[in-house]
């Protein structure tokens, strides 16, 4: 984190950010206009519009299942690297990936990551579906929350406070749906993280197969030579990520999931509309 001297604009402190989990600074001009005279955070405007939709508080009512999902997001979300270096690939990215899931199965759905997904009413009137950052805070709405704290001498903590707007259950759903893609292209990609990764052109068919297979959109970001470090550590033709050291560092958590829950999540994403 910077020294405060250092933030030459006007900055809103303690944003939190679901790509690198960091604590970060956030633009004043990162705001929702609501109307000609009102505008507020991102993050507030979407526990707003949770809260009025399903309630301020979510009914807790499958403690098992519950528990089950929990375990399931401290596990966190798929990441793969095969260090090397490699020719004519392309990186490939699911689109808008937390909004295409959470927007079918709705913020209240049930999930038993055994056996059963139940689907609430999808979210079909989210005011500001075209805004990136508020389509990606529905999920982080649903995390636990907390408070990062300063000790005023050496060290800073995170302290847990209560959400009543806490939803395990969409977010282990989430979780596992990309879990599920990345683990149907294992044995091809040499690079992953979270909701797209690095595979050889001549792949592409394949990776279409199975994008298609679970409803989802996706798009290519680069293409070319590729060059894999480690996890957030890559270069892919004119893309490349800041440098985090020269190591080499093969990593993968992938999860497949019970083979069930690719058809069931296809069949509710064939019955929503996009938007």
């Amino acid at each position: 984190m910077p020294y405060l001297s250092e933030v030459k604009k006007r900055a809103i402190l303690g944003a939190w950010s679901i790509t690198t989990d960091n604590t970060k600074f956030l633009d004043h001009d990162a705001l929702i206009q609501i109307d000609a005279e009102t505008s507020d955070t991102v993050s507030a405007v979407t526990r707003d519009f949770v809260s009025v939709s399903y309630g301020k508080e979510l009914p807790r009512t499958d403690n098992e299942n519950w528990t089950t999902c929990e375990k399931i997001v401290q596990e966190f979300k798929p990441q793969y690297a095969l260090p090397g270096i490699y020719n004519d690939c392309v990186m490939v990215d699911l689109s808008s990936a937390y909004w295409q899931i959470i927007r079918r199965v709705g913020y209240t759905v049930r999930y038993n990551p055994s056996k059963g997904l139940g689907v609430s009413t999808p979210i079909e009137n989210f005011p500001w579906h075209g805004n990136k950052l508020a389509r990606a805070m529905l999920l982080v709405t649903a995390m636990e929350s907390g408070i990062w704290w300063w000790d005023g001498v050496d060290r800073t903590y995170f302290e847990k406070t209560f959400n009543p707007l806490y939803q395990p259950m969409l977010v282990a759903l989430t979780y596992d749906v990309l879990h599920g893609v990345a683990s149907d292209m294992a044995d091809l990609i040499v690079y992953w993280n979270i909701d797209g990764g690095i595979i050889r052109r001549e792949h592409l068919p394949i990776w279409e197969e199975v994008a298609a297979s679970w409803g989802l959109p996706w798009k290519i970001k680069a293409g070319g030579y590729a060059m894999v470090k480690s996890v957030g550590n890559y270069w892919i033709g004119n893309l490349k990520t800041r440098t985090r050291g020269n190591r080499n560092i093969a990593h993968t958590n992938l999860k497949p999931r019970n083979p069930w829950l690719r058809e069931r999540f296809l069949a509710f994403s064939e019955l929503s509309d996009p938007y």
